[in-house]
Formats: structure tokens, C-alpha cells, sequence
């Protein structure tokens, strides 16, 4: 069984804090809390129009995180 590793960055967990309210540590949370921070951000944008950048940003690196979990995820099962 493969191992994935994921390196959380952690001013982008203390951005996801800040925004969503949470401490989630956990890959699964930590997307979570992303998606989140995602919504209020855009949110923020269409009042604001601002953080239109960094919430896509969010959104592109949780979706690049599940996809690499999928593909491992499917790689296993078919060695089976």
C-alpha cells in the first residue's frame, strides 16, 4: 500500500483559521476547511471583488490534493 504524503503549509493552514474559525490538522479537515475558505472567499470577492486569485488557489490545490488521493486510491485497488 502506497503512502501519500501531503506537505500542509502552514500559512495557508493559519489562513483557513483565520477565515473558516477552525484548527483542522487532518488532510480530510484541512480540505474541508479549504472548500470552505473557498466559499467565504468568494463570497468576500463578490462584495468586494478582492482575493479572487488566492481563493482559486485554494481551490485548485484541495482538487490537485483529492485527484492525487483518487489516483492512488485507484492504482491500489487495481494491483488487487
Amino acid at each position: 500500500m502506497k503512502t501519500l504524503t501531503i506537505k500542509i503549509d502552514k500559512k495557508m493552514l493559519r489562513e483557513t483559521e483565520e477565515i473558516c474559525n477552525t484548527t483542522e490538522t487532518s488532510v480530510e479537515e484541512h480540505i474541508h476547511a479549504a472548500l470552505c475558505c473557498y466559499n467565504k472567499l468568494r463570497q468576500k470577492e463578490i462584495e468586494q471583488n478582492i482575493h479572487k486569485e488566492k481563493s482559486k488557489c485554494v481551490l485548485e490545490n484541495s482538487l490537485k490534493m483529492l485527484k492525487e488521493m483518487e489516483d492512488i486510491a485507484i492504482s491500489d485497488c487495481c494491483k488487487k
